[in-house]
């Protein structure tokens, strides 16, 4: 009888062990199931630009996460990550969550942090942006985003930028004469994101048309950026535009570091290239 109990008391603890493991099998496959579908498509950082009217407000890497967002004239709080209006299957970091992002962390430093605004649209899923900064959209004058140059053709949370992709939200690029480009004859260094010059050291510049690639006249060139041993941000002016030729020699007298740009009365200004003047 004691025997007879034994068994008993055994098959039931075999019974719940295998009891156990079915409902962790199965737990796990719903797991493994769960973890083949990506949360998040790209949600890494890009490369982003937001040119205001008269300033650059940004430039620069950010890093974002897809998130709801609150705007103060959105009428509430709306999902911003890529799944709007059915764009794409998964969430992903929008171009409209990397502006909010840069918003709070902008370039160049001595710049107030910008605030944005912009209308919910429940047909299209998406906001229309109608103020970065104190760019206000206007009849003739609006927000645009543009990903590698190429003007967006939806709202800017359906679109997905990842780290490759070069993302610019423009006051006015619509109607802008051109999109400025500049480059230089010194070797860049791709992997600082820089040249590195010695004080007095001429530069060339180039100023070109990005989308005909014809050199531009009468561009005329901004330095912003830090002395050595600085902490307020300083302008350096050149004080000339460019040649018929498209083109500018620029010396640094003093060591710092600095980022360049092109920009012209109607165009819309250039990448800012960055340099490290060094002592001779």
């Amino acid at each position: 009888m004691r025997h007879d109990s034994m068994l008993l008391i055994m098959f039931l603890l075999l019974e719940i062990a295998f009891a156990v493991c079915f409902i962790s099998c199965a737990v796990s496959a719903v797991s493994i199931g769960l973890s083949n579908e990506p949360k998040c498509v790209y949600c890494g950082s890009v490369w982003l630009r937001v040119e205001g009217s008269t300033q650059t407000l940004f430039e620069g890497r950010v890093s974002a996460s897809p998130n709801n967002i609150t705007l103060p004239s959105s009428n509430g709080t709306h999902h911003c990550d890529g799944t709007n209006n059915n764009a794409n299957p998964y969430r992903g970091t929008t171009a409209t969550n990397y502006l909010l992002e840069a918003s709070s962390q902008p370039w160049p430093s001595k710049l107030p942090k910008f605030t944005v605004d912009g209308l919910w649209y429940e047909q299209f899923d998406d906001f229309l942006i109608t103020r970065v900064g104190t760019d206000i959209q206007t009849r003739t004058t609006s927000w645009d985003l543009l990903v590698n140059w190429k003007f967006a053709e939806v709202g800017g949370c359906q679109i997905q930028p990842n780290g490759q992709l070069q993302v610019l939200w423009a006051y006015g690029a619509y109607t802008a004469g051109r999109f400025l480009d500049i480059a230089m004859d010194v070797n860049f260094d791709h992997e600082n994101h820089r040249i590195k010059v010695a004080v007095g050291e001429p530069i060339l510049y180039f100023v070109r048309d990005l989308k005909t690639g014809t050199l531009v006249e009468g561009a005329s060139l901004l330095a912003r950026g830090f002395l050595s041993n600085a902490v307020e941000e300083v302008i350096y002016p050149v004080g000339r535009t460019t040649n018929s030729s498209g083109t500018i020699q620029v010396h640094f007298r003093r060591p710092g570091y600095f980022r360049v740009k092109a920009e012209r009365e109607g165009d819309l200004r250039s990448i800012g290239l960055a340099v490290l003047v060094v002592p001779m």
